[in-house]
C-alpha cells in the first residue's frame, strides 16, 4: 500500500466507535489516542511519520515537548548561532538532573524526558528539539490512514488494555477478553499484511510471530484459521 495516496482520517473516529460500547463509554480521550499510537508504531505503517523540529525555552531546568512528537530524536542546545548535542540522561541522573546548574561544557549538557516535559541541566536557555510526528488534522487530532483492518486492530488493542482491567475486578469475562486479543493479532497482521504487501498468509504470520507477544494464543496460520473465532474473522472481512 502507498499511504502517500491514501486517504486519511481522524482520530475522532476511532473515538467514536470506541464510545459506542457500553464497557469503553468512559475512557478518556487522551488515553484512545496513546493507545492509537501503540498500535500505529506496532504495525510500522509507512508514510505516516515525518520529522518534524523546533525552539523550545528552558525555564526551571524544563522544557515542554510539543503534543504532536511521538518521539524525540535529538536535542540540542541553542547557544548564539550554534547547536550543541546534548546527551541523553542516564536512569541514576533522571532524579537529580534538575540540581545540576553547573555543567556547561559541551559534552555534559544533558536531558531526560519525562510525561512531555524535557529536563535539562540547564536552568534557562533555549534547546532545538527534532522529533517524528504524524499528520493532525486543524483541531491538533492525529489522523491516520483510511484502513479497515487498521482501525479494527485499534479497536481490539484498545479493548484488550480495559479488558484486562475489568476481568480482574470481574466485571467482564476470560472469553470476552480473549476473543479481544485474537481480534487484535488477527487485525494487526492483516494492517501490517495491507501496508508492509505481505505476499501470502507466512508473511503475516511469521509478523505476528516475531512482534506481537502481548498474549499467549496457537498459530492460526498452522490451523488455518479452523478455530471459530478466527473463522468468524476471516468471514467479516
Amino acid at each position: 500500500m502507498n499511504t502517500q495516496n491514501h486517504n486519511y482520517i481522524s482520530l475522532d473516529v476511532i473515538a467514536n466507535k470506541i464510545y459506542k460500547n457500553p464497557l469503553l463509554k468512559d475512557m478518556n480521550y487522551e488515553d484512545i489516542i496513546d493507545f492509537s499510537l501503540s498500535v500505529i508504531k506496532i504495525a510500522k505503517v509507512p508514510g505516516v511519520y515525518h520529522e518534524e523540529s523546533c525552539y523550545k525555552d528552558i525555564t526551571d531546568f524544563k522544557a515542554g515537548i510539543p503534543k504532536s512528537a511521538l518521539n524525540i530524536k535529538s536535542v540540542n542546545f541553542v547557544q548564539g548561532n550554534r547547536l550543541i548535542p546534548m546527551l541523553e540522561s542516564t536512569n541514576s541522573l533522571n532524579n537529580q538532573i534538575d540540581k545540576i546548574d553547573h555543567l556547561h561544557t559541551h559534552t555534559n549538557f544533558a536531558y531526560s524526558i519525562n510525561n512531555q516535559i524535557i529536563k535539562t541541566s540547564c536552568k534557562s536557555g533555549k534547546i532545538f528539539i527534532v522529533f517524528d510526528t504524524i499528520k493532525i488534522d486543524e483541531d491538533d487530532i492525529p489522523m491516520i490512514p483510511d484502513s479497515e483492518a487498521l482501525i479494527r486492530a485499534i479497536e481490539a488493542y484498545i479493548k484488550v488494555q480495559v479488558y484486562s482491567v475489568l476481568v480482574d475486578l470481574q466485571k467482564v469475562s476470560d472469553r470476552a477478553l480473549n476473543r479481544a486479543e485474537q481480534d487484535y493479532m488477527w487485525y494487526i497482521g492483516k494492517a501490517q499484511t495491507e501496508f508492509q504487501e505481505f505476499t501470502n498468509e507466512d508473511g503475516a504470520e511469521s509478523f505476528v510471530n516475531s512482534n506481537v507477544r502481548m498474549f499467549k494464543t496457537p498459530s492460526s496460520h498452522r490451523n488455518r484459521f479452523d478455530s471459530e473465532s478466527q473463522r468468524e474473522n476471516l468471514n467479516r472481512l
